[in-house]
C-alpha cells in the first residue's frame, strides 16, 4: 500500500499526471495443477538466456517467473499450492508457444490456462485533459 502511494505521488509530481491504482479485469495465464497432483517443482532449468540463466529452481514461483520472462506480452500467475513438492525439469526456449509448454507441463500434471483475474492496475491520466 505504501509503495503504491509513493509511486502515485512520484508520477503526479514529476510527470504532471493524475494517477491511481484500481482493480481491473485482466486476461492472463495461470499455472495450475491438474487435479490430484501433490508434488513440488524442483530442478527447473532454462536454456534461454533471454529469459533466465540456466540455474536450478525449487518452486512453482520460480517457474512462473520464467514463464513471465518467456511470454512478455502476458501476465502469468501462480495458482498452484507452491508448498507441495514436485519434480520438474524444463528447458524453456523463446520460441515455445503456450501449447508447447503445456505438452511438457502435462507430464508433470501442470498446465497453463488462459484466465481473467482482477488485478491492481496503475491508471495514469494527463491532467491537461
Amino acid at each position: 500500500d505504501q509503495a503504491y502511494k509513493m509511486m502515485i505521488q512520484d508520477f503526479d509530481r514529476y510527470f504532471k499526471l493524475s494517477s491511481r491504482v484500481e482493480k481491473r479485469n485482466i486476461k492472463c495465464l495461470a499455472l495450475q495443477r491438474v487435479p490430484d497432483n501433490d508434488v513440488e517443482i524442483t530442478n527447473v532449468r532454462n536454456v534461454n538466456e533471454r529469459a533466465l540463466s540456466p540455474n536450478d529452481y525449487s518452486s512453482t514461483n520460480d517457474l512462473v517467473q520464467a514463464f513471465n520472462q518467456l511470454f512478455k506480452d502476458k501476465i502469468v500467475l501462480n495458482e498452484t499450492n507452491p508448498t507441495n513438492p514436485i519434480d520438474v525439469s524444463i528447458d524453456l526456449d523463446e520460441n515455445y508457444s503456450i501449447d508447447q509448454c503445456n505438452k511438457i507441463l502435462r507430464k508433470k500434471r501442470l498446465k497453463l490456462v488462459e484466465v481473467t483475474r482482477q488485478l491492481n492496475t496503475l491508471v495514469l491520466t494527463d491532467k491537461r485533459y
